[in-house]
């Protein structure tokens, strides 16, 4: 079933009171590995700090080290909570998940953290562990919804307002670092403007030694890389705005859109969220460098 089927499957499902749960199955599935997906962007907040410590040896990544750390937690507690949804909608075996404690201290410890965003890391691991513990999978599936997706959103929410702009930060000036020790390393054979030595490839003949043809081909590598995980920022954000629709839906048992409506809806959201997650894997993951 393809994926758009399978969002507006659990729309209707919602809007009838989450009958037939395999469909809450399927979109727990989905989000599971849409949220797990995040770790690569979360990872490059150290690695770029890493990298621009290459130029700079006085630079200090502890603060970058630690956001890392905690911005992966909220990862794992977001696809916890994800698996945990359709843990219940299957009948599976309801047993506490381990690790919360150390999940929401790592969040709780990111620089610059507020309180109503520790308050919905701790509060959606209370909603996980205490649930796994009800005996009746409906009604405790209905309970997840009602109590975790505000928590969840919340959690989705910070990883948008904290993310992209941290990362775009420092992207920007590992680009500034690089092109300043290239210039300096290829002697001003890069010329006045590196960049646009890397639009159509560096030429060996327009350098006058091989040694800075080929400082010019790392400068390039380099700086398309940095340049495309810029461009892939976006597609992060798209993604937590297609989890975030999708967990506006699980929680939509209440409205009174009709079916026809949360089908327009939904549409868009749905067939961008592998658009975005492939864009993201391809620029922050194995097929980004490093």
């Amino acid at each position: 079933m393809k994926l758009r089927y399978v969002l507006v499957a659990t729309s209707l499902l919602a809007l009838s009171g989450c009958k037939n749960l395999q469909t809450v199955q399927a979109l727990s599935a989905t989000l599971v590995t849409a949220s797990s997906s995040l770790d690569s962007v979360s990872n490059e907040l150290t690695s770029t700090c890493i990298r621009q410590e290459q130029f700079n040896p006085a630079l200090q990544c502890a603060d970058s080290e630690k956001s890392t750390k905690g911005l992966i937690a909220t990862d794992t507690l977001l696809t916890t909570y994800f698996s945990a949804l359709g843990d219940a909608a299957g009948a599976q075996s309801f047993t506490v998940k381990t690790g919360l404690d150390n999940l929401t201290a790592s969040v709780s410890a990111i620089p610059g953290i507020n309180q109503g965003q520790v308050s919905a890391a701790s509060g959606l691991a209370e909603t996980i562990a205490t649930l796994f513990t009800e005996a009746a999978r409906e009604k405790a599936l209905r309970t997840m919804i009602d109590q975790g997706v505000p928590q969840a959103k919340t959690l989705v929410a910070m990883l948008g307002n904290r993310v992209p702009h941290s990362l775009s930060t420092s992207l920007r000036a590992e680009q500034d670092a690089l092109t300043s020790q290239f210039v300096t390393y290829a002697e001003g054979s890069l010329g006045p403007d590196p960049a646009a030595r890397c639009v159509d490839g560096p030429k060996s003949v327009d350098f006058p030694k091989g040694a800075n043809f080929l400082l010019a081909l790392e400068y390039c590598h380099r700086l398309q890389t940095i340049q495309a995980k810029q461009a892939a920022i976006a597609s992060y954000q798209g993604a937590l705005g297609n989890i975030n629709a999708a967990l506006d839906t699980l929680a939509s048992s209440k409205s009174d859109l009709t079916a026809e409506q949360l089908v327009l809806k939904l549409r868009d959201d749905v067939s961008q969220l592998k658009t975005n997650l492939d864009a993201v894997n391809t620029a922050f993951g194995k097929g980004g460098g490093k």
